[in-house]
């Protein structure tokens, strides 16, 4: 209750703090996986437009009478399969950006939705299953002769904030 209190108070007073310290969280978090996604995008992006090039030469070169008709079915064939697997990856790495840009419009979502409990009372179930995602609690340890037991809070829309 504590926990969820002094994040109510930090959205409701520091309002643009408390995103700041969210999405500087989410970056830190997902900059690494973002990076890579991005350039792998740009390498898969090329390799397709390479593919389209390859089949366009290939077509020609069997017109042509420059390549067999069994050497280009087996080639077009290939390439195809390729260029199918890049489409389905392109699609998978869209997805994954997606929500990585729609992580702030989270953010916004769980600060209207934590304003709605600064003053609270009580912690009632409705409210845990409205906010909270999961709770992992550790084993208690002694710490210069108390005991403390550490608590990780995980939030529906953001995750851990520490």
């Amino acid at each position: 209750m504590a926990d969820i209190q002094c994040h109510a108070w930090i959205a409701k007073e520091q309002e643009s703090a408390f995103v700041e310290m969210v999405a500087t969280m989410s970056k830190s978090q997902q900059k690494k996986q973002w990076g890579t996604a991005i350039k792998e995008r740009a390498k898969l992006s090329k390799r397709e437009s390479d593919l389209q090039t390859i089949q366009r030469k290939l077509y020609e070169d069997n017109v042509l009478g420059e390549i067999a008709d069994e050497q280009y079915v087996a080639l077009s064939r290939d390439f195809t399969v390729e260029q199918a697997q890049l489409k389905e990856r392109l699609k998978l790495l869209e997805e994954q950006l997606q929500q990585a840009e729609s992580k702030l419009e989270i953010t916004t979502r769980f600060l209207e939705l934590v304003r709605e409990y600064t003053d609270m009372k009580e912690l009632t179930k409705p409210i845990l299953n409205e906010l909270i995602d999961k709770a992992v609690v550790y084993d208690a340890e002694k710490v210069d002769g108390k005991r403390v037991q550490r608590i990780d809070i995980y939030y529906r829309f953001d995750g851990l904030i520490s």
